[in-house]
């Protein structure tokens, strides 16, 4: 079985707008990797025929002009310039507006056929996931119907920090308060995992797959994927980010670490795309 040519969904990306690369044309850090062309190139070699743009929570990195209106248009652009290998989550800026403005302006983003959930990141924001802030944006997910992926890998690598902004305890919190609002965890909580069984959620595996193999070995991050639960887990690179591995290593990292794996064929079709399109796709608009 060669995991490499199997059909993939990537669910968690970064692409740069052309204009902020362009402005930042000098930088030599992974941002300057995050180009459509070099990600279609790994797209092709690795057959992921369509992946998820994940914006910041951060105006300043996605839009020349700082805003998350221009955030959102960058987003719809390379949408629909590329409709059949990208959609994206809507974005929030907590930095300059409060949260009936930054409803306001999902209302009128999620409407747009590219737009597939929202993302939060509550490390980027400095705001704990449980805040008071974020009651509104959960509940408009739930209305929409959309899912929310928040960014859970506790600040610090292998950090055990229950109080971060991110921890899955405080993502707990927040789910029940808002019990009916479907959930993606990035990074599946990092190396608080185990926190994350209490949850009702989804999990994408972006960026702690390798960090997780580099701690614990292949057969115990095995485990731990089945103990999350394999319906649950979607596949997701966080390309070009990494705390181990170089942009030009992490899908062919990922592709070794799932290969040595002890998976059948229906298990990795079902974490490569299948979970996602069944699990979160089948009452959305279609992909």
């Amino acid at each position: 079985m060669d995991v490499r040519r199997m059909k993939k969904f990537d669910a968690h990306v970064h692409i740069l707008p052309e204009a902020v690369l362009q402005a930042n044309s000098d930088a030599e850090d992974d941002f300057s990797f995050a180009k459509m062309t070099e990600h279609k190139k790994w797209m092709d070699a690795y057959h992921v025929e369509k992946a998820v743009i994940m914006p910041f929570n951060d105006p300043y990195v996605m839009s020349m002009e700082f805003t998350v209106e221009k955030v959102h248009e960058n987003l719809i652009r390379m949408c629909e310039e590329n409709p059949s290998r990208y959609v994206a989550f809507a974005d929030v800026d907590v930095w300059n507006k409060n949260t009936k403005e930054n409803c306001e302006e999902l209302r009128k983003v999620l409407k747009h056929p590219c737009m597939k959930g929202i993302k939060l990141h509550p490390n980027n924001t400095e705001r704990n996931i449980d805040d008071a802030y974020n009651d509104g944006i959960f509940e408009l997910a739930r209305e929409f119907n959309v899912p929310i992926t928040i960014h859970s890998y506790p600040a610090g690598y292998r950090s055990r920090n229950r109080e971060d902004f991110s921890a899955p305890k405080r993502i707990l919190a927040m789910q029940r308060r808002h019990p009916e609002t479907t959930l993606i965890i990035s990074h599946c909580g990092g190396f608080q995992w185990e926190d994350c069984l209490n949850l009702n959620a989804y999990y994408d595996i972006s960026a702690i797959l390798p960090d997780w193999v580099e701690d614990f070995g292949i057969a115990e991050t095995e485990k731990m994927m089945r103990c999350l639960g394999l319906e649950k887990l979607f596949f997701a690179t966080d390309w070009p980010f990494s705390r181990s591995l170089k942009p030009e290593e992490i899908y062919p990292r990922y592709m070794e670490i799932l290969e040595a794996m002890k998976f059948t064929e229906e298990e990795l079709e079902g974490l490569f795309y299948r979970n996602y399109i069944r699990k979160l796709m089948k009452e959305q608009r279609g992909m």
